[in-house]
């Protein structure tokens, strides 16, 4: 599921960085475009720790394609959501520093902003990530060869 992740990630920034290059992004994208590869190695981290988890502790002993695509889809639906850590995290804490907010004014920024930084990270790249995972999980116990 790491690598999964990692291919997930790969083409998200490849075609940020190709409409960046363009001209053809703005300045939001940049922005979340450049937070992002700061949580990258933790989104990754993620895969391979939910991956883990799900095959290690629930693998079941039929409908293991089923289950691997639904593990896969779910694990890359997380990294989604623990990517969307980045800009609420960082955006409270600049905040919070430049002196724009108290820390529980911060506290409570960085609350309410994470549900809405996930919901535009499913929004804008869960078409391409979470499919990719589920495809993962069942190519992953595909391969394994077990009906």
């Amino acid at each position: 599921m790491a690598a999964t992740g990692l291919l997930a990630a790969v083409l998200w920034f490849s075609g940020g960085g190709i409409l960046l290059a363009a001209g053809v992004g703005t300045g939001t994208l940049g922005f979340f475009f450049s937070v992002g590869l700061l949580f990258l190695p933790l989104v990754i981290l993620t895969s391979f720790i939910l991956g883990f988890v799900l095959w290690g502790k629930y693998y079941p002993e039929e409908n293991r394609r089923v289950y691997g695509s639904l593990y896969g889809g779910f694990t890359a639906l997380s990294s989604l959501c623990v990517g969307a850590l980045a800009p609420a995290l960082l955006l409270a804490v600049s905040n919070v520093t430049s002196g724009d907010m108290a820390v529980g004014e911060g506290l409570v920024f960085f609350v309410l902003l994470l549900p809405a930084g996930s919901l535009f990270a499913v929004i804008a790249a869960g078409w391409l990530v979470v499919p990719l995972g589920m495809f993962g999980g069942w190519y992953h116990e595909r391969a394994k060869g077990v009906p």
